[in-house]
């Protein structure tokens, strides 16, 4: 009797502290919970969509037409200011046939920085980003993800000898609140 009473005694008290293990256990499961949702919340970042060009019409003209006028229209060009916290931006682009008949022109356009974009406006020599660039683009989106600050150029040329072009863009930046 003894021996099952002193059995009975060591069972309780692995029992409880059985037990008392267990409510540990689960306290330090519920605060590591909350430690862990409480940081990816933080790190959670919300994002906003910024216009940085509103949609813009202009029309570029054809390289015969600025030959003979002595005008030189045939590039044009959008400055892009980024913003603080610039996570990547794009822009939309549609291009057209100036002569209303709404059918599909292309155009080339080129990433620049300010450098560059004074040689493309004076007709000049220039290099671009190739990221950003597309040439012979009718309508679309354009991602750029590797340059995030500073003062960039989106120069627009048109290639075609005789057709004038209207050009519709729109630059927009996606930043961290």
């Amino acid at each position: 009797m003894r021996f099952a009473l002193s059995f009975y005694n060591n069972e309780s008290f692995r029992d409880c502290k059985r037990e008392k293990n267990n409510k540990q256990m689960k306290k330090v499961l519920f605060i590591s919970g909350i430690l862990l949702l409480m940081s990816i919340s933080a790190m959670a970042q919300r994002y906003a969509k910024q216009i940085l060009v509103p949609k813009q019409r202009f029309s570029v003209h054809s390289t015969t037409h600025s030959f003979w006028s002595g005008e030189d229209d045939y590039r044009t060009s959008v400055r892009v200011n980024l913003p603080y916290n610039t996570e990547y931006w794009y822009y939309t682009v549609s291009v057209r046939k100036i002569d209303n008949s709404y059918k599909e022109a292309e155009c080339n356009i080129y990433l620049l920085d300010s450098d560059e974009h004074h040689l493309f406006i004076n007709y000049g020599n220039f290099r671009y980003y190739r990221e950003g660039t597309r040439k012979y683009i009718s309508e679309g989106t354009v991602t750029i993800e590797s340059i995030s600050s500073g003062h960039w150029y989106l120069g627009i040329a048109n290639p075609s000898l005789q057709d004038g072009i209207k050009v519709e863009l729109e630059v927009i930046a996606i930043v961290k609140e």
